[in-house]
Protein backbone atom coordinates (compact mmCIF):
# COMPACT_ATOMS: atom_id res chain seq x y z
CA UNK A 1 0.00 0.00 0.00
CA UNK A 2 1.39 3.17 -0.82
CA UNK A 3 2.08 6.15 1.89
CA UNK A 4 -0.83 8.57 3.21
CA UNK A 5 -3.55 6.54 2.99
CA UNK A 6 -5.99 8.25 4.46
CA UNK A 7 -7.59 5.39 6.04
CA UNK A 8 -4.55 4.28 7.51
CA UNK A 9 -2.84 5.36 10.98
CA UNK A 10 0.89 5.71 11.29
CA UNK A 11 3.68 5.78 13.96
CA UNK A 12 7.10 6.87 13.00
CA UNK A 13 9.40 6.61 15.42
CA UNK A 14 13.17 6.90 16.08
CA UNK A 15 16.19 7.72 18.04
CA UNK A 16 17.89 11.29 19.29
CA UNK A 17 21.88 10.84 19.22
CA UNK A 18 24.17 10.66 20.78
CA UNK A 19 21.78 8.76 23.52
CA UNK A 20 25.17 8.76 26.28
CA UNK A 21 24.66 12.55 26.59
CA UNK A 22 20.59 13.08 25.87
CA UNK A 23 18.60 14.02 28.93
CA UNK A 24 16.41 12.00 30.38
CA UNK A 25 13.45 13.40 28.48
CA UNK A 26 10.02 12.97 29.49
CA UNK A 27 7.70 14.70 27.26
CA UNK A 28 3.91 13.18 26.47
CA UNK A 29 1.31 13.85 24.09
CA UNK A 30 2.34 16.78 22.67
CA UNK A 31 -0.50 17.68 20.22
CA UNK A 32 1.14 18.68 16.83
CA UNK A 33 -2.25 19.13 15.29
CA UNK A 34 -5.29 17.49 15.43
CA UNK A 35 -5.23 13.58 15.82
CA UNK A 36 -1.39 14.10 15.49
CA UNK A 37 0.49 13.39 18.43
CA UNK A 38 4.30 13.61 19.04
CA UNK A 39 6.11 12.04 22.52
CA UNK A 40 10.03 12.18 23.36
CA UNK A 41 10.81 9.74 26.14
CA UNK A 42 14.95 9.95 26.63
CA UNK A 43 15.99 9.11 23.55
CA UNK A 44 13.11 7.94 21.88
CA UNK A 45 10.82 10.40 19.74
CA UNK A 46 7.40 9.36 17.85
CA UNK A 47 4.84 10.73 16.41
CA UNK A 48 1.88 8.96 15.00
CA UNK A 49 -1.39 9.63 12.63
CA UNK A 50 -4.54 8.77 13.14
CA UNK A 51 -6.57 7.53 10.43
CA UNK A 52 -8.09 10.59 8.07
CA UNK A 53 -5.72 12.83 8.73
CA UNK A 54 -3.99 14.22 5.68
CA UNK A 55 -0.18 14.42 7.07
CA UNK A 56 2.31 12.94 8.55
CA UNK A 57 1.69 9.93 6.89
CA UNK A 58 5.09 10.15 5.05
CA UNK A 59 8.79 9.12 6.17
CA UNK A 60 10.00 12.44 5.76
CA UNK A 61 7.42 14.85 7.21
CA UNK A 62 8.45 12.62 10.45
CA UNK A 63 12.16 13.36 10.31
CA UNK A 64 11.06 17.28 9.25
CA UNK A 65 9.52 17.42 12.36
CA UNK A 66 12.08 15.52 14.26
CA UNK A 67 14.87 17.71 13.16
CA UNK A 68 13.06 21.07 13.99
CA UNK A 69 12.14 20.14 16.97
CA UNK A 70 15.84 19.36 18.05
CA UNK A 71 16.91 22.82 16.31
CA UNK A 72 14.38 24.61 18.65
CA UNK A 73 16.17 22.66 21.45
CA UNK A 74 19.46 23.84 20.03
CA UNK A 75 18.22 27.22 20.05
CA UNK A 76 17.10 26.98 23.66
CA UNK A 77 19.30 24.66 25.22
CA UNK A 78 22.44 25.24 23.34
CA UNK A 79 23.19 21.57 22.52
CA UNK A 80 23.24 20.04 19.35
CA UNK A 81 21.61 16.65 19.14
CA UNK A 82 20.34 14.33 16.18
CA UNK A 83 17.09 12.48 15.69
CA UNK A 84 16.82 9.62 13.63
CA UNK A 85 14.20 7.99 11.75
CA UNK A 86 14.13 4.49 12.67
CA UNK A 87 10.85 2.98 11.27
CA UNK A 88 7.57 3.04 11.09
CA UNK A 89 4.03 1.14 11.64
CA UNK A 90 0.81 1.54 9.33
CA UNK A 91 -2.30 0.12 10.23
CA UNK A 92 -5.63 0.03 8.52
CA UNK A 93 -8.88 0.24 10.22
CA UNK A 94 -7.25 1.28 13.40
CA UNK A 95 -8.50 2.71 16.63
CA UNK A 96 -6.03 4.57 18.44
CA UNK A 97 -8.09 5.86 21.33
CA UNK A 98 -6.26 5.33 24.52
CA UNK A 99 -3.13 4.27 22.64
CA UNK A 100 0.44 5.06 23.78
CA UNK A 101 4.00 4.86 22.53
CA UNK A 102 6.28 2.72 24.48
CA UNK A 103 9.95 3.21 23.87
CA UNK A 104 12.46 0.61 25.90
CA UNK A 105 15.37 3.18 27.18
CA UNK A 106 18.35 1.68 29.42
CA UNK A 107 17.95 3.74 32.18
CA UNK A 108 14.89 4.64 34.90
CA UNK A 109 12.56 7.56 34.57
CA UNK A 110 11.76 9.23 38.10
CA UNK A 111 9.12 11.48 38.63
CA UNK A 112 10.95 14.32 39.59
CA UNK A 113 12.73 13.99 35.86
CA UNK A 114 9.07 14.38 34.07
CA UNK A 115 9.32 18.27 35.65
CA UNK A 116 13.17 18.49 34.71
CA UNK A 117 14.80 21.79 33.00
CA UNK A 118 15.31 19.58 30.24
CA UNK A 119 11.87 18.40 29.63
CA UNK A 120 10.75 22.22 29.98
CA UNK A 121 12.72 22.47 27.56
CA UNK A 122 12.07 19.86 25.41
CA UNK A 123 8.51 20.67 25.17
CA UNK A 124 9.35 24.12 24.80
CA UNK A 125 11.16 23.34 21.48
CA UNK A 126 8.34 21.17 20.22
CA UNK A 127 5.59 23.60 20.84
CA UNK A 128 7.71 26.10 18.49
CA UNK A 129 8.90 23.61 16.11
CA UNK A 130 5.30 23.46 15.49
CA UNK A 131 4.09 26.92 15.55
CA UNK A 132 7.27 27.73 13.12
CA UNK A 133 6.02 25.27 10.61
CA UNK A 134 4.18 27.50 8.35
CA UNK A 135 6.40 30.24 8.36
CA UNK A 136 9.73 29.82 6.05
CA UNK A 137 12.27 32.33 7.46
CA UNK A 138 11.77 31.67 10.77
CA UNK A 139 11.74 28.12 10.29
CA UNK A 140 15.09 28.87 8.20
CA UNK A 141 16.59 30.84 11.32
CA UNK A 142 15.58 27.76 13.63
CA UNK A 143 18.15 25.55 11.63
CA UNK A 144 20.81 27.53 11.13
CA UNK A 145 21.29 28.07 15.08
CA UNK A 146 21.62 24.63 15.04
CA UNK A 147 24.01 24.37 12.16
CA UNK A 148 25.82 26.54 14.52
CA UNK A 149 25.64 25.00 17.82
CA UNK A 150 26.37 21.62 15.81
CA UNK A 151 29.93 23.31 14.15
CA UNK A 152 30.37 25.28 17.40
CA UNK A 153 33.68 23.28 18.37
CA UNK A 154 34.55 22.16 14.99
CA UNK A 155 34.17 24.80 12.41
CA UNK A 156 34.08 28.48 11.40
CA UNK A 157 31.08 27.99 9.72
CA UNK A 158 29.34 28.21 13.35
CA UNK A 159 29.64 32.27 12.17
CA UNK A 160 28.07 31.94 8.91
CA UNK A 161 25.15 30.02 10.24
CA UNK A 162 24.72 32.05 13.17
CA UNK A 163 24.59 35.34 11.15
CA UNK A 164 22.70 33.83 8.30
CA UNK A 165 19.70 32.72 11.18
CA UNK A 166 19.83 36.73 11.95
CA UNK A 167 19.65 37.17 8.25
CA UNK A 168 16.79 34.74 8.69
CA UNK A 169 15.06 36.79 10.95
CA UNK A 170 15.34 39.96 9.03
CA UNK A 171 14.15 38.64 5.89
CA UNK A 172 10.84 37.41 7.95
CA UNK A 173 9.84 40.09 9.27
CA UNK A 174 10.10 42.39 6.62
CA UNK A 175 8.90 40.05 3.81
CA UNK A 176 12.18 40.54 1.47
CA UNK A 177 12.44 37.94 -1.06
CA UNK A 178 16.26 39.21 -2.45
CA UNK A 179 19.28 40.85 -0.95
CA UNK A 180 18.50 42.56 2.65
CA UNK A 181 19.49 46.08 3.07
CA UNK A 182 18.99 49.03 5.64
CA UNK A 183 14.75 49.00 5.57
CA UNK A 184 15.21 45.18 6.40
CA UNK A 185 17.73 45.82 9.22
CA UNK A 186 15.43 48.53 10.87
CA UNK A 187 12.70 46.48 10.97
CA UNK A 188 14.24 44.12 12.92
CA UNK A 189 15.92 46.56 14.99
CA UNK A 190 12.60 47.82 15.21
CA UNK A 191 10.80 44.30 16.64
CA UNK A 192 13.82 44.16 19.37
CA UNK A 193 13.10 47.82 20.63
CA UNK A 194 16.55 49.54 19.46
CA UNK A 195 17.09 52.13 16.92
CA UNK A 196 18.78 51.37 14.00
CA UNK A 197 22.57 52.59 15.40
CA UNK A 198 22.25 50.47 18.15
CA UNK A 199 20.97 47.56 17.05
CA UNK A 200 24.10 47.67 14.51
CA UNK A 201 26.20 48.33 17.25
CA UNK A 202 24.55 45.49 19.01
CA UNK A 203 25.25 43.26 15.99
CA UNK A 204 28.75 44.07 15.17
CA UNK A 205 30.70 41.88 17.10
CA UNK A 206 28.56 38.86 14.71
CA UNK A 207 29.10 40.55 11.64
CA UNK A 208 33.01 41.28 12.20
CA UNK A 209 33.84 37.37 12.77
CA UNK A 210 31.16 36.73 10.12
CA UNK A 211 33.65 38.89 7.73
CA UNK A 212 36.85 37.26 9.31
CA UNK A 213 35.68 34.00 8.61
CA UNK A 214 34.79 34.93 4.85
CA UNK A 215 38.16 35.95 4.39
CA UNK A 216 39.43 32.42 4.78
CA UNK A 217 42.69 33.97 6.29
CA UNK A 218 42.95 31.24 9.65
CA UNK A 219 46.13 33.29 10.97
CA UNK A 220 44.30 36.92 10.81
CA UNK A 221 44.05 38.33 14.19
CA UNK A 222 40.30 39.32 13.65
CA UNK A 223 39.31 35.47 13.45
CA UNK A 224 41.41 34.53 15.92
CA UNK A 225 39.24 36.99 18.43
CA UNK A 226 36.02 35.80 17.59
CA UNK A 227 37.01 31.89 17.94
CA UNK A 228 37.88 33.46 21.75
CA UNK A 229 34.10 34.43 21.77
CA UNK A 230 32.71 31.63 19.44
CA UNK A 231 30.20 30.74 22.05
CA UNK A 232 29.44 34.15 22.85
CA UNK A 233 28.89 35.11 19.56
CA UNK A 234 26.49 32.11 18.87
CA UNK A 235 24.31 33.08 21.83
CA UNK A 236 24.13 36.66 20.25
CA UNK A 237 22.46 34.94 17.59
CA UNK A 238 20.13 32.75 19.85
CA UNK A 239 18.99 35.55 21.70
CA UNK A 240 18.49 37.69 18.16
CA UNK A 241 16.10 35.00 17.09
CA UNK A 242 14.41 34.34 20.71
CA UNK A 243 13.30 37.74 20.94
CA UNK A 244 12.29 37.99 17.36
CA UNK A 245 9.98 34.65 18.25
CA UNK A 246 8.78 35.44 21.39
CA UNK A 247 7.59 38.71 19.86
CA UNK A 248 5.80 37.69 16.58
CA UNK A 249 2.21 37.77 17.70
CA UNK A 250 1.51 35.42 14.94
CA UNK A 251 3.27 32.37 16.22
CA UNK A 252 1.36 32.99 19.82
CA UNK A 253 4.89 31.95 21.83
CA UNK A 254 4.96 32.57 25.43
CA UNK A 255 8.55 33.43 27.23
CA UNK A 256 10.76 30.18 25.87
CA UNK A 257 13.34 29.07 28.72
CA UNK A 258 16.50 29.71 27.06
CA UNK A 259 19.76 28.92 28.68
CA UNK A 260 22.54 31.20 28.27
CA UNK A 261 25.81 32.01 30.21
CA UNK A 262 25.11 31.90 34.03
CA UNK A 263 21.82 29.65 33.60
CA UNK A 264 21.49 26.54 35.14
CA UNK A 265 21.89 24.06 32.76
CA UNK A 266 21.37 21.18 35.14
Amino acid sequence: MAFGEKSSAFWFHGRIHPAPRVPAFYAEEIQVEEDVTLEIICEGISVWAKPGTKRYKQPGEATDLFRLVFSAYALLGRDAFDPELEGWVEATKAQLDGSMVGFIIPRSIGPEEKESAETKRVQAAADLAIAVREFPSLRLAIRDIYAAVRDRDASDDAFFFAYRAVEDCARALSDADADIGAKEWAALHERLGLDPDEGKERLEPLTRARRAAAHGDESAEQLQDARLKKAQLIDLARETVIRVLENTPDLEVESLPAVFDGDDTS
